[in-house]
C-alpha cells in the first residue's frame, strides 16, 4: 500500500531530522529523493487523507484521526482530543507520534493546508474564503503558513484557480 511507504519514509524522514546536522540533512534529502523516484509523493499534491494516516496505528489513533478530518477547521480541533479517545495527554501525544510522525498540532496544520489547496484549486472560492473554511480568521497568517508549506502565497500558486473567477 503507498500510503504505508509514504507513512513508514515520513518516520524515517522525522528521526533523520532528530539526529540534526549534516548526517540528519543528508538522509532526510535521501529519503525525499527516494519518495519522489517512486513516484509515491508529489510536492504539488493536493491529496490527502487524516484516516490513511492512522492506517498503521491503533484504534485511538485512528479515531482521533477521524475526527480531526471533520473538526479541522474548529479554533484549536487537537485540543482535548486525548480526552475524547479515553487517554491522557501525554500517552496520547506519543501514541499519535508513533502512529502518525508528527503532533498533533503540526498535524492539523498539514491537514487544513491541503484541504485548502484543493479548495483553491476548485476555484469556487478566494483566499479569504478558503481561509476561514479551513480554521483561519487571519487571511495573513494562512498566506504565510500556506506559503510555508507550498513554497508560494496562494495567489501565485498555479494550482490555484481563484484568478479565473477573479477571487483572489
Amino acid at each position: 500500500e503507498p500510503f504505508a511507504e509514504v507513512l513508514a519514509a515520513w518516520r524515517r524522514i522525522a528521526e533523520a531530522a532528530r539526529q540534526g546536522g549534516h548526517a540528519g540533512r543528508l538522509l532526510q534529502e535521501a529519503e525525499l529523493r527516494a519518495l519522489l523516484a517512486q513516484g509515491l509523493l508529489d510536492r504539488r499534491s493536493t491529496t490527502f487523507s487524516a484516516t490513511d494516516a492512522g492506517n498503521q496505528g491503533d484504534g485511538a489513533v485512528r479515531a482521533a484521526l477521524g475526527w480531526l478530518e471533520r473538526h479541522y477547521a474548529d479554533a484549536t480541533p487537537e485540543r482535548g482530543l486525548a480526552a475524547r479517545v479515553g487517554l491522557s495527554d501525554g500517552h496520547f501525544r506519543t501514541r499519535f507520534r508513533a502512529s502518525v510522525g508528527t503532533n498533533p498540532r503540526a498535524f492539523v496544520l498539514e491537514l487544513r493546508l491541503h484541504v485548502a489547496r484543493r479548495l483553491l484549486a476548485a476555484g469556487s472560492m478566494g483566499i479569504k474564503q478558503v481561509a476561514a473554511s479551513v480554521g483561519y480568521r487571519d487571511p495573513l497568517l494562512f498566506s504565510r503558513l500556506y506559503r510555508k508549506q507550498w513554497g508560494l502565497p496562494p495567489s501565485r500558486d498555479p494550482e490555484c484557480r481563484c484568478w479565473i473567477n477573479d477571487k483572489c
